[in-house]
C-alpha cells in the first residue's frame, strides 16, 4: 500500500520571497560590517609616529561599493614602501634635521628606501576569510526577524 504526504512549503516560499526582496538591504548590511571590520583592522595595523596617517583614515559608500582609505600625502609610500632615492633641498642650500638634540646638515641624502607596511592590504587579507561568516550572521539575523 502506497503512502504519500503533501508538504506545504508556503512558509519557505514566504521566507524566500522576503529574502529576495531584501537582497539590496542585506548586501548593504554585509558590506557595512565588512567595511567597518576592515577599517578597524587597518587602524590597528597603521604605523603611528605623530598619528597623522591614522587620523586621515576614512570610510564611505559609493553606490554598492564600500571604500576605506587614507588621505595623508604619504599614505601610499607607507603602504607600498619606497625605493632608494636621493633627497635634495627644495628651498634652501642644505637639508637640516635633528636626532636626539644633535643637528645634521647635508646637501643631499641617499635615502635607503622604506619597506612596505601593508596596513591597508594586510587588513583586507585578514578580514577577507571572515566575510562568509559575517554574511551568514547578517542573513540569519534577517531571517529571525522575518519569521
Amino acid at each position: 500500500m502506497q503512502l504519500e504526504a503533501e508538504l506545504d512549503l508556503s512558509e519557505v516560499d514566504r521566507l524566500l520571497d522576503g529574502l529576495e526582496s531584501s537582497l539590496p538591504q542585506l548586501q548593504m548590511k554585509i558590506g557595512k560590517q565588512v567595511r567597518h571590520a576592515t577599517f578597524a583592522e587597518s587602524q590597528n595595523r597603521c604605523p603611528v609616529k605623530k598619528g597623522i596617517l591614522k587620523k586621515s583614515g576614512y570610510e564611505r559608500v559609493e553606490g554598492r561599493n564600500h571604500i576605506i582609505g587614507y588621505t595623508a600625502p604619504y599614505a601610499s609610500h607607507v603602504e607600498f614602501g619606497t625605493r632608494p632615492h636621493i633627497i635634495v633641498p627644495k628651498n634652501k642650500r642644505f637639508l637640516h634635521w635633528t636626532v636626539s638634540g644633535k643637528s645634521f646638515f647635508a646637501k643631499k641624502v641617499n635615502h635607503p628606501g622604506t619597506p612596505p607596511r601593508n596596513y591597508l592590504r594586510g587588513a583586507w587579507a585578514a578580514i577577507r576569510p571572515r566575510v562568509p561568516k559575517i554574511a551568514k550572521a547578517v542573513i540569519e539575523q534577517h531571517l529571525r526577524g522575518v519569521s
